[in-house]
């Protein structure tokens, strides 16, 4: 868990596995969405101002709010 970050930290181009969703009002729409623990995922775009980002999990991109992908935590698919 020391290695786990954010989504709203990760970073640009970087493959990571999701390995929890905070309890937020939105958390099933989420799960819904794929976004599952030991999903894996990749960060593939930053809006110039940081807000949104996209996420590609299985050929699927998704766009976050980065409010929402702070309740999101990954780690760095490299690290496992």
């Amino acid at each position: 868990m020391s290695d786990w970050i954010s989504l709203d930290r990760a970073e640009l181009g970087k493959h990571y596995v999701i390995r929890e969703v905070k309890e937020v009002s939105w958390k099933n729409k989420m799960l819904e969405l794929g976004l599952i623990p030991n999903q894996k995922i990749e960060l593939i775009l930053i809006a110039p101002l940081g807000d949104p980002i996209a996420i590609e999990l299985d050929g699927v991109v998704i766009s976050l709010r980065k409010t929402e992908a702070k309740y999101i935590l990954v780690e760095d698919f490299r690290k496992i």
